[in-house]
């Protein structure tokens, strides 16, 4: 009878998250760290895992549940708890890019969770900051992996049918415009934020996003003359609205002058010729 009890609890543990890892959509935390049933959610998981072979179904998987420990993140109000969350997050990100290969569905789907990532870290800045937590580097490691997904998408797409390209393009585009939409929180966070090591971290966030922006457009111009005329305006578009918005961001951290931290150079150009180090609201 235990047998049988055992054997029921982990077929059980396998259905569970087979079925919510297949129908989810929006990434919701369901059962969070505070929880009783919490380990059970995790072990479920791991096993889940375990009898999972096909590498791409592993890396959609992984990449499921690490969009699961931000949602974790946002509901939870313990710092450790958030910082462990998104290091859980990032590991589970790394682990299904290395496992997907060059599968065009598997790739497209792990480009569409980046997408979802980018929203759900960009409401983790609000509530937790970006210096602390791991936010900073959990960001990095979304664009990282967002261009090695690009450059993938962007071989097969130019090697097989219009039909490709235009779903490579319409996927490239989404996360294009999740980039610059961060790149507009980060300017303006930018400019309404005071302390130096969070300016700091932010500039150099921006000059990260900038550069995987410049390469998904990049993209986006090599499958214009592949994908079908039905398409083209569409791509054309958002190319143009892509460029506006980065080259606007610019303007804004350039009007600002050198970066926040580095030594010396911010405190020159604010008291020219001073030799003091102080900014001019101190003199």
């Amino acid at each position: 009878m235990k047998k049988v009890l055992v054997l029921f609890i982990l077929l059980f543990m396998l259905l569970i998250p087979a079925t919510a890892l297949a129908e989810s959509t929006d990434t919701e935390a369901g059962t969070t760290p505070d929880s009783l049933f919490y380990w059970f959610d995790k072990m479920a998981e791991r096993i889940f895992l375990l009898f999972t072979f096909d590498p791409q179904d592993k890396a959609e998987a992984l990449s499921k549940i690490g969009l699961e420990r931000l949602a974790e993140a946002e509901e939870s109000d313990n710092e450790e708890t958030i910082g462990k969350l998104i290091s859980e997050f990032v590991k589970n990100n790394e682990k299904a890019e290395a496992l997907a290969g060059d599968d065009l569905d598997t790739l497209v789907g792990l480009n569409e969770d980046q997408a979802e990532a980018l929203d759900i870290l960009s409401e983790l800045i609000d509530d937790e900051g970006i210096g602390d937590k791991g936010v900073d580097r959990a960001i990095s490691s979304v664009i990282k992996l967002l261009d090695k997904q690009s450059s993938k998408l962007e071989k097969l797409a130019l090697s097989d049918s219009s039909k490709t390209a235009e779903k490579v393009a319409r996927v490239i585009d989404k996360t294009t415009a999740k980039l610059n939409k961060l790149l507009e929180k980060f300017s303006k966070d930018d400019e309404d934020d005071s302390d130096d090591n969070e300016k700091k971290t932010i500039e150099e966030l921006i000059e990260h996003v900038q550069s995987s922006t410049s390469k998904h457009i990049a993209v986006l111009e090599s499958l214009l003359d592949k994908v079908p005329d039905s398409a083209r305006a569409s791509i054309e578009k958002a190319i143009e609205k892509s460029m506006h918005g980065s080259k606007t961001t610019s303007e804004t951290v350039g009007r600002r002058g050198p970066k926040a931290g580095s030594d010396g150079e911010a405190s020159q150009a604010s008291s020219k010729g001073g030799g003091n180090g102080k900014s001019k609201d101190n003199e």
